[in-house]
């Protein structure tokens, strides 16, 4: 079974919408620009999972925590 070769292309910020649940996306300026466009579905969807996130974590030191603890582990 061959692999198909992998393409180049420049991911915009369309393209890392289509890729990515925005929902669960907190990259900046993904969110500013689900801010900026106030589309109701997605400012849902970004709502939902911060909410999740909170749930999950409590706050942003609880994510903070756990990024900096998988980082730790990362590195080795």
């Amino acid at each position: 079974m061959a692999i198909p070769k992998l393409q180049r292309e420049a991911l915009t910020l369309a393209r890392l919408r289509d890729l990515l649940d925005p929902g669960r996306v907190y990259y900046r300026p993904v969110v500013f620009d689900i801010l900026q466009r106030a589309d109701a579905t997605e400012l849902k969807a970004l709502v939902a999972g911060v909410k999740d996130l909170k749930a999950e974590y409590g706050d942003l030191d609880g994510i903070i925590k756990a990024a900096e603890g998988a980082l730790r582990k990362a590195k080795g």
